[in-house]
């Protein structure tokens, strides 16, 4: 039986177990992968989802909702340069 959505099985004890933060399993694959820089993975860990207008995430596997500073030239109360 395949592990959730945001879970892989593990290869020493053969127990679903989360991906670590940064990282998503959406197609309950044997290992999960890391969110590229800018991206973040969504609550359920099922997808990777861009960081709001604005804001970025410069390296890759950054947790949820940790997009962080406001980019060169970008007003931060709108988020647009």
């Amino acid at each position: 039986m395949p592990c959730a959505v945001g879970t892989y099985r593990h290869p020493s004890t053969g127990e679903c177990t989360a991906c670590a933060a940064g990282s998503i399993n959406p197609n309950q694959e044997a290992a999960c992968v890391e969110c590229a820089a800018g991206k973040y993975p969504k609550g359920d860990k099922s997808a990777c989802i861009d960081c709001p207008a604005g804001k970025h995430a410069g390296s890759p596997g950054t947790q949820e909702g940790a997009c962080d500073g406001w980019l060169a030239n970008t007003d931060p109360t709108t988020g647009h340069g």
